[in-house]
């Protein structure tokens, strides 16, 4: 059935991007852009793969909101060297 071999790629898919590592340089600490996340979430949850979707958000929000904090304390660094 097609719906299996969906579900099937969704699965192998969020494998990869749990193996997937953050980068280490950069303002950026993730190799894929936002939407990636978004995107990939809405397909796991219109296709029934609920955890799937409950995963790739948590992984989401563990790169994307850390990258948050650091770009916090960048921009206070900076406006603090300003003064």
């Amino acid at each position: 059935m097609a719906g299996d071999n969906v579900k099937e790629n969704l699965l192998y898919a969020l494998d990869l991007l749990k193996q997937s590592k953050p980068n280490s340089t950069g303002d950026s600490g993730d190799p894929f852009s936002p939407d990636l996340y978004v995107i990939f979430a809405e397909l796991a949850f219109r296709h029934g793969v609920r955890s799937a979707a409950a995963d790739i958000l948590k992984i989401f929000l563990s790169r994307w909101a850390q990258n948050d904090v650091q770009s916090d304390k960048r921009a206070s660094a900076t406006e603090s060297q300003k003064n």
